[in-house]
């Protein structure tokens, strides 16, 4: 995937920099937990999250190579961003749901 590899510094940077803007809201979110109870919500929300950046990342990059991989590449954040507050509603009821059982 010839589209992926950065043609200088600032390129690399930026490329970068969006694909980790993910796990740092993800980072910031674990750090503002204050509870147990939501931090584990939290640790869980993050480790679905870190599993699904590297499951898209390898189908895009190595198990279904395309033209648009740079595209998709580029999308992944969005759409990890995009499951970030949906994710961690889940956890929250999921946590309420069993600490109430």
């Amino acid at each position: 995937m010839k589209c992926l590899e950065p043609t200088s510094v600032v390129a690399f940077a930026l490329f970068s920099g969006w694909l980790s803007v993910p796990y740092f809201m993800s980072y910031y979110m674990l750090k503002g937990a204050n509870d147990r109870k939501r931090g584990a919500s939290a640790f869980t929300v993050c480790l679905i999250l870190v599993a699904e950046g590297v499951v898209l990342l390898t189908d895009i990059v190595y198990v279904h190579p395309d033209a648009q991989g740079g595209i998709a590449v580029l999308m992944v954040p969005i759409l990890q961003l995009a499951s970030l507050p949906l994710l961690s509603r889940l956890c929250d009821w999921l946590s309420k749901k069993l600490s109430h059982s």
